[in-house]
This record gives C-alpha cells, sequence and structure tokens, in this order.
C-alpha cells in the first residue's frame, strides 16, 4: 500500500512558525527597542539564527527584515514540473532534496515569487543580475552594430530580499555577512542542476525604468526557441553588415553582436535570472505571447537588412 502524507501550511510549521514569546519579542525590537534583557537572550539568538534579528558588535539586536514575518500566508504559484519533472528528467523537487539544505528550497521558492516574465524576462534585475560589458562596433545604414562580451559579474541588488534568507548576523572586517557565501553558492548549485539560468537581455538604457527589447540567449536552456533563432540571426546579419577587420575582432573576442537603430544609444546588456520550469498561468501565456510577437518584429528587420547587404555585396561584387 501506498503510503498517505498530508501537507502542513508553510507558516504552520514548527521550523517556522512563530512562538507567542519569540513573536513578542520581534516585535519588540522591530519597533526599536534594540536592548533585550539578559533572560530573553535565548529567544533572540533563535530569532539570529533563523533570519529574523541580527546582532551587532555592541550586542543590540535589529531586524533583519520587517517584512520576514506576514500577516498571513503568502501564495506563490509553482509549476506541477517541479514535483513530475518532464522527460526522463530528475524531478527539480529530487535535486533540492538531495542538496540537503533547506534554505535553498527557501530560495528556490523565492526565485519564483520574485519571477516576473512579462516585465522583467525573469527574476527582477533589482534583485539578481549579471553585467555584461557592451561596446560599438560600428555603423551601417542608420543601424549600430553592438558587440557585448560574456558576463562579468553576477550581482544581487542593494537591498533584495534573496541572500538575506542566508544571512545570520555575522559579518565579516568589509561589513558582508558571512551568510552571503552562502547565497552565492546556492545560485550556483541552481544553475549547475539546470533549475536556473542567466539569459542576456538587450534593454533601452541601464536606468531602472527602461524597456526590455528583447532577450538574447547565447546558448539552450531556461530559453525558448524563437529566442534563440533571433539572437542567432541578430549576431548572423550584424557579422555581414560589419567590414572584415571588425569580423576578425569579435572573433577574436568571442563577442555576441546585435544591431539597433542608431537613435537608440544608451543601450545596456543585462543578463537576466529565469527559472527553467514556468507555471502555467496568465501571467505566463501573456510573456510567451509578447515575447515570440517582439521577436517576430525584429526578425523580419533582421531579415530585410541581410537582403539589402547581400544585394549590396552582390553589385559590388558585379562591378568590380
Amino acid at each position: 500500500m501506498r503510503p498517505l502524507y498530508g501537507i502542513v501550511r508553510a507558516d504552520e510549521m514548527p521550523g517556522v512558525r512563530l512562538s507567542d514569546d519569540e513573536r513578542r519579542l520581534l516585535e519588540t525590537v522591530t519597533a526599536g527597542e534594540g536592548k533585550v534583557p539578559r533572560h530573553r537572550h535565548a529567544v533572540a539568538s533563535e530569532l539570529v539564527r533563523r533570519g529574523y534579528l541580527k546582532r551587532d558588535v555592541s550586542g543590540r539586536y535589529s531586524s533583519n527584515d520587517p517584512d520576514l514575518v506576514p500577516d498571513k500566508p503568502q501564495h506563490i504559484w509553482l509549476p506541477n514540473a517541479i514535483v513530475e519533472g518532464a522527460a526522463d528528467e530528475t524531478a527539480p523537487l529530487v535535486l533540492l532534496r538531495q542538496m540537503q539544505d533547506a534554505k535553498r528550497l527557501q530560495l528556490f521558492v523565492a526565485l519564483y515569487d520574485n519571477h516576473n516574465l512579462p516585465n522583467d524576462g525573469g527574476i527582477s534585475r533589482a534583485l539578481l543580475y549579471q553585467d555584461h560589458t557592451l561596446a560599438v562596433v560600428g555603423q551601417h545604414r542608420g543601424w549600430t552594430v553592438w558587440a557585448f562580451s560574456a558576463a562579468n559579474a553576477t550581482v544581487s541588488g542593494a537591498g533584495s530580499p534573496l541572500p538575506k534568507i542566508f544571512f545570520n548576523g555575522q559579518k565579516s572586517e568589509d561589513g558582508k555577512d558571512f551568510g552571503l557565501v552562502d547565497f552565492w553558492s546556492a545560485i550556483d548549485a541552481l544553475r549547475n542542476c539546470g533549475l536556473m539560468e542567466f539569459i542576456p537581455h538587450v534593454f533601452e538604457s541601464n536606468e531602472p525604468e527602461a524597456e526590455l527589447v528583447f532577450g538574447y540567449p547565447t546558448a539552450e536552456g531556461a530559453c525558448e526557441s524563437w529566442e534563440l533563432t533571433l539572437a542567432q540571426t541578430a549576431h548572423n546579419v550584424a557579422m555581414t553588415c560589419s567590414t572584415a577587420g571588425q569580423r576578425e575582432w569579435v572573433v577574436q573576442q568571442s563577442r555576441h553582436l546585435f544591431l539597433m537603430p542608431s537613435h537608440a544609444d544608451r543601450l545596456a546588456v543585462i543578463g537576466i535570472a529565469r527559472l527553467r520550469y514556468r507555471p502555467r498561468t496568465r501571467m505566463t501565456a501573456a510573456w510567451f505571447s509578447k515575447s515570440k510577437e517582439r521577436s517576430e518584429v525584429l526578425q523580419r528587420s533582421y531579415d530585410n537588412l541581410k537582403k539589402l547587404a547581400d544585394l549590396q555585396s552582390a553589385t559590388s561584387s558585379i562591378a568590380t
């Protein structure tokens, strides 16, 4: 016989739920009273261990993040494939269990909570992103040929709640919480398992309110077929529209190319973290439609540029 399992709400689990004493102390510290009576140090230390409080060198306590204890449970849409897996792949839940780290599971769920495909292309870049160097290669018929490099660094946005999952209140000499190392290890583990990936995206600028132009995946994984096709087309057409010397430099530097109208001169390429398995929601469907439509428009523009470039090349060959 198969065993029957019951599901306990996350906010009711013994390891998550706060006792009355813990909640009262947390409310007191959050209100600004950092000094904790000696007889309550054990409770305070437990709250530090669980990430609710932090303790400075003088022994005073402060709230790590007031939003860590919501009044009501927060519902997050998760895809069925997390449990069931896809095709003959190992289910993500199995991979997460094998890591034997509850905080990595918590991070994984938090990433889904902040996964906004229509607006951000994945996880908001205010929380987590990769930085890419972007340079102008040349000009062609009112278009600018741009080149970007592999990611320079992976960055957590200022005030991002994601690393705080791993914070323990203990800081190094430079003021960084020691838990930050565990956070980046968790991000690497999720990437190595294929559960998330950083996908370069072209934005109108590096400003927070800048519009996303299109996704430019440089490899398969966590992307859609039309995104990969557009990226390959963008690079090939840009190579066609470049000089021999420029093409040689691109190959030597291992750069990725694309063209954009020359009036858009403040572009930025930012690596957006995207989860591989996506929940079947209206938001996901909206992103599918928007992303595909945006890619098709650019694809037609690039195809026209390619035809003009080929025609110009053929005409030049005949003339010589």
